[in-house]
């Protein structure tokens, strides 16, 4: 690599950098939930844990060579942005929804090409876990649609009316 190469490698660094912490900033600093740290105490999240964000909001392609314990506080992380931006809750842990989603992945892989706020909500309307005030049978079929809506009402042993 050229000199030239190098310094342009670096300003590109630098410049993701501060547009992912741009973009990620808030009054709260990222921090992961006391689950992640509980579920693996000896293991950091990682310090470029924005960044990852930043890529699984595009899409999940990188998913499956993130850490664990990355996966588990980047949907930690989308369950903060629901409560705070839609005020919706999500009750289930990060670690639950983190299994779902690899579940989901290994069973389809198409589904990388969902971003992760994307498939965090469908995965919680899907375990009608997404409380936002709407009904919840109401919201799994906005959100799944018919064919998805009946599958998984099956899935749940649910009976359909």
């Amino acid at each position: 690599m050229s000199g030239k190469s190098i310094i342009v490698a670096g300003i590109l660094l630098l410049v993701t950098n501060a547009m992912t912490a741009a973009f990620f900033s808030s009054k709260q600093a990222l921090q992961p939930a006391g689950s992640v740290e509980s579920a693996t105490p000896k293991e950091p999240v990682s310090p470029n844990l924005p960044y990852i964000i930043a890529q699984l909001n595009l899409n999940m392609l990188s998913w499956q060579d993130v850490r664990r314990v990355d996966q588990v506080a980047a949907v930690q992380e989308m369950i903060r942005l629901f409560k705070e931006r839609e005020n919706s809750a999500i009750l289930n842990s990060a670690e639950f929804y983190t299994d779902r989603i690899n579940e989901m992945i290994t069973a389809n892989p198409t589904v990388k090409n969902v971003t992760l706020p994307t498939l965090v909500k469908i995965v919680a309307v899907m375990e009608y876990d997404f409380y936002n005030g709407q009904n919840k049978e109401d919201l799994a079929q906005q959100i799944l649609g018919p064919q998805l809506y009946e599958q998984n009402k099956i899935r749940l042993g649910r009976t359909t009316t």
